[in-house]
């Protein structure tokens, strides 16, 4: 008689958490903490530097104004989660991600992933550069 007690009660509070969490994840209360990240993109698969990059000020600013969806490349998290860069004026760019490590992965010519970067949340990471056409250099 005191087992099935403590078994329902072990049931209940179950429950009860089982409740809450789903309460909580459809009530839209947990969002995970989000960084921005924004860089340009270069020819030539050269090294992590500012050589081939067109207009290496935008490595020190993120872009502002009118955006558009990426022509060329996304960003993968480390779990496998893949999120759209957006450009602007051509070569630069910008994501608005879930704080953690990164990749340019489906980049125009190149077949491998990019370095690997992190993003840290209520942060803004600057000039990262990613390169396109690493298979024809």
């Amino acid at each position: 008689m005191v087992v099935m007690r403590i078994q329902r009660a072990v049931v209940a509070i179950a429950l009860g958490v089982m409740a809450l969490t789903t309460a909580a994840c459809s009530s839209g209360t947990t969002t995970l903490p989000v960084g921005k990240v924004c860089g340009v993109t270069a020819l030539a698969g050269g090294p992590p530097s500012a050589v081939g990059v067109q207009d290496p000020a935008l490595l020190r600013v993120c872009p502002s104004g009118r955006h558009e969806v990426a022509r060329g490349f996304s960003l993968m998290a480390s779990n496998g989660k893949k999120y759209k860069a957006y450009t602007y004026n051509f070569n630069a760019w910008f994501a608005r991600v879930p704080a953690g490590t990164y990749r340019a992965v489906d980049r125009p010519g190149c077949r491998t992933p990019g370095r690997p970067f992190v993003v840290r949340a209520g942060k803004t990471l600057k000039g990262v550069v990613v390169w396109l056409g690493c298979d024809y250099s």
